[in-house]
């Protein structure tokens, strides 16, 4: 049982990771976009409020990142199957 609770902490640690990573690839894309594209004040003002670290993010705006991480892990889950 200690060994399943550990597997499931660490799952929980990666996707808490691919979801910080996730959420730096989004600030980099808007930053991108924002240069490059003519895009809103609004819209510029309501992505610059979350260039913030992803821990301080609220659980609602972290559930967006959660949702391209849980789609990493399916991918890496699959290949994983495949072994």
């Amino acid at each position: 049982m200690k060994i399943i609770l550990s597997a499931k902490n660490k799952n929980k640690e990666l996707r808490e990771e691919l979801s910080a990573l996730e959420h730096d690839q989004w600030i980099y894309w808007t930053k991108g976009i924002a240069k490059e594209e003519d895009i809103s004040k609004e819209r510029l003002e309501r992505w610059e409020k979350e260039y913030i670290d992803y821990e301080k993010l609220s659980e609602k705006t972290k559930d967006f990142d959660r949702e391209w991480a849980d789609k990493v892990l399916k991918i890496i889950n699959k290949f994983m199957e495949l072994k």
